[in-house]
């Protein structure tokens, strides 16, 4: 199997970490599991990617330019905001360092041309391959229940009701019933539920984002570049938004953020636990409930995981590129080379052709490096 190495780089505030530095992780992962493509991102100071480009072109890989979309976006470029169902503002949510998850409004023209102005600003003049584009999605339950439901500011709810939503039965639901917004079923990758306006709504909610993805790939498209897409691991990605088997109409790899071991926003623990903690109010325990749905003990399986990317390879029209942690943070990603060799073989096994060692190759990695040399799951 091979593999594409993900680096962070810094956010759009962040100075990046010295070009000496990055090279010298980089050169030291390819003498350990040979050249790989790489994702990177998202500082706009372009001297970072120049020797990392040529780098990695040199070596014959390819270099795709990792961007938030609907997320993380400087607010010098004024995104219409994300109202939630209460009618506020949506709040931002800060786990880790410089990363506010404040999401913007998906529905607004304005916002979906945000990440190509980025791009033709900071980025136009390098020879990138590829763009692998972050946060298309809504916000997650991370951020508590008032939040977890989308946009309703005016457009977005104009566009409900043109597919027949009944944004006053929704917002009653919310209010008095919020069990009404858990499945009941699972329909490939996406989930079903019970009360057909709650159905309706979800589907029009991953509408608002299928649509804006499509029209941000073929913006990238038009640019000459490959188009990628972040995704959450199935079990949650329905909640916000992402329809996986129509968005992988619009790209090249899909990455889906099969994050184990992970507590901070995508990591499945937190993500799940997040999930319980905002239907609780309900007697849901919804970490349980979707177990039974996929018929599993544990939804943070190697087993689960296994299950679910075996299921985007059966729907996707996309090549499946899992992501898991390569990178170790105390207290947030305890991570060990035996996890990072399991997660390789196993997906091995389900013929995956490569998998994205995630999130930052530059954050204590070089241990979980080698148990991939060590157990033989690399391609030199």
């Amino acid at each position: 199997m091979e593999y594409i190495l993900q680096i962070m780089l810094g956010t759009f505030m962040q100075k990046p970490p010295g070009t000496e530095k990055v090279l010298r992780t980089l050169e030291q992962t390819y003498d350990r599991i040979g050249p790989q493509d790489i994702i990177v991102g998202w500082t706009t100071e372009n001297e970072s990617y120049k020797q990392l480009l040529d780098f990695v072109h040199s070596n014959g890989k390819k270099v795709w330019l990792w961007l938030p979309v609907f997320s993380e976006l400087p607010g010098d470029l004024s995104p219409d905001p994300t109202y939630n169902y209460l009618g506020n503002l949506q709040k931002g949510l800060e786990v880790l360092p410089n990363e506010d998850f404040r999401f913007v409004c998906p529905s607004s023209l304005h916002n979906q041309m945000l990440s190509l102005r980025l791009f033709d600003r900071h980025f136009s003049s390098l020879s990138l391959d590829g763009v692998f584009l972050d946060k298309i999605r809504h916000a997650s339950f991370a951020g508590g229940l008032e939040h977890a439901f989308g946009c309703f500011c005016p457009n977005c709810q104009k566009r409900y009701a043109e597919v027949g939503v009944n944004m006053g039965q929704i917002r009653h639901l919310l209010e008095e019933h919020p069990e009404a917004f858990f499945p009941s079923a699972l329909d490939g990758l996406r989930y079903r539920f019970d009360h057909p306006e709650v159905d309706r709504f979800y589907r029009a909610k991953a509408d608002i984002i299928t649509d804006a993805a499509g029209k941000i790939a073929a913006g990238f498209r038009d640019r000459g570049l490959m188009v990628a897409f972040d995704v959450f691991a199935p079990v949650v990605a329905y909640f916000m938004g992402q329809d996986i088997e129509k968005l992988s109409k619009e790209a090249s790899f899909m990455k889906p953020m099969m994050y184990r071991i992970t507590h901070a926003p995508a990591g499945l623990p937190f993500e799940l636990e997040h999930l319980d903690q905002a239907f609780a109010s309900s007697g849901y325990k919804a970490a349980s409930l979707l177990q039974r749905i996929w018929d599993k003990e544990s939804m943070c399986s190697a087993d689960a995981a296994d299950e679910q990317i075996a299921r985007m390879q059966g729907s996707c029209a996309a090549s499946v590129y899992p992501g898991y942690e390569i990178n170790g943070i105390p207290g947030i990603c305890d991570n060990t080379p035996d996890y990072a060799a399991e997660c390789a073989k196993r997906y091995s096994k389900l013929g995956v052709k490569k998998s994205v060692l995630s999130w930052n190759l530059l954050a204590d990695t070089d241990r979980n490096i080698s148990g991939l040399k060590r157990t033989g799951q690399y391609n030199a």
